[in-house]
């Protein structure tokens, strides 16, 4: 109730004309235990070596025991760090870890984060920790693999089509609720209605998490995202579940949009999910390509209401606003914005 209090007011003014509704809040389906990712950090507290997260404004570190936030298997994975790291000590010049988990797979990745060179013999006793490890990646002045650095997902169809089998690498981004962005996938499928003969742009795509169940509905998707890395998997994605209709392109926002211009001429849809910062800079390229419905992800209310605020100045209209608890005992909250475009639109762009 105050995440839906804090959006009302955060989108007073777009509310307050009559034609937007904000929508009750979709509970996640769990409120602890749903963290597939954290990033730990090393340090001391007094003499003693820790390993945990920051304190609130500072970079002092916090040792965690157990995080209630963390899916049960992040927990093992973080407990199997943790003793490794007490048996090897100040041997191991690990800065801090990072930690994936796939719960479709029952998996996880380790990513050390460290300057120093890691002994092959010491990176084999933690792999021997947890028969769950089923990479672990070091980064710093040089990159080392061993083991696997992409894990296995399970994902839904778009509208009753058969599940989807995805692969993402630790590094690219991904949603820490696997169940939540079940519920995300299908607003955005809800209002995308498509009937099978739509071209869509999935702009910000990562690993395909809207454009391969877009896929399933559409006529042709093309999905861009400026993470190689994502795009990489995407494509691998597409393949793997026999949607030869999707494309997918790395590029930025302002490149990708205005080559797609020239390609497509136009989109029916547009989805868009850009990282907290938005998506100000691709706004006017969007709106180039006059797709007649917007829906827009956001895990940032105030950037998603500024770019709102100039997509109806470039001849949208704000219809809908979902907001879901992404991110259950803290203050963010993930929204989906649906926007249409206005019959006598003119494009307006500087």
């Amino acid at each position: 109730s105050i995440k839906e209090k804090n959006l009302k007011e955060e989108f007073r003014n777009l509310l307050e004309k009559g034609r937007a509704e904000l929508l009750p809040i979709i509970p996640s389906p769990r409120d602890s235990g749903y963290r597939i990712r954290c990033q730990l950090h090393r340090g001391y507290a007094g003499a003693k070596e820790v390993l945990g997260f920051y304190g609130l404004k500072t970079h002092r570190v916090v040792e965690v025991g157990e995080c209630p936030l963390l899916h049960p298997l992040a927990l093992e994975l973080l407990g199997a760090v943790k003793r490794w790291l007490r048996k090897e000590g100040a041997e191991v010049p690990a800065q801090g870890v990072d930690i994936q988990v796939s719960p479709d797979e029952g998996k996880g990745i380790l990513c050390l984060r460290g300057r120093g060179n890691f002994s092959p013999a010491s990176v084999e006793r933690l792999h021997e920790e947890s028969p769950r490890i089923k990479g672990i990646v070091k980064e710093g002045n040089q990159r080392t693999r061993w083991g696997e650095r992409s894990l296995q997902y399970r994902g839904p169809g778009g509208g009753g089509q058969r599940p989807l089998e995805l692969e993402a690498d630790y590094a690219s981004f991904s949603q820490v609720n696997p169940e939540q962005n079940q519920n995300l996938i299908g607003r955005v499928m809800d209002w995308a209605d498509l009937q099978g003969t739509e071209k869509v742009l999935d702009l910000f795509c990562g690993s395909g998490n809207f454009s391969l169940p877009l896929a399933q509905r559409a006529s042709q998707v093309w999905g861009m995202d400026q993470d190689e890395t994502a795009i990489a998997c995407a494509k691998e994605n597409a393949q793997a579940n026999h949607l030869p209709n999707c494309r997918f392109i790395a590029s930025s926002g302002e490149t990708g949009l205005r080559h797609l211009a020239r390609e497509a001429g136009a989109v029916d849809l547009a989805v868009l999910d850009p990282p907290r910062a938005g998506a100000k800079e691709c706004l006017e390229d969007l709106a180039r390509l006059s797709p007649k419905k917007i829906i827009y992800v956001s895990c940032e209310p105030p950037t998603l209401h500024r770019d709102v605020v100039r997509l109806e100045a470039l001849g949208y209209r704000l219809c809908k606003v979902q907001p879901l608890d992404m991110f259950p005992q803290t203050y963010h909250v993930e929204c989906v914005a649906k926007l249409i475009k206005r019959s006598n639109a003119i494009l307006a762009v500087r």
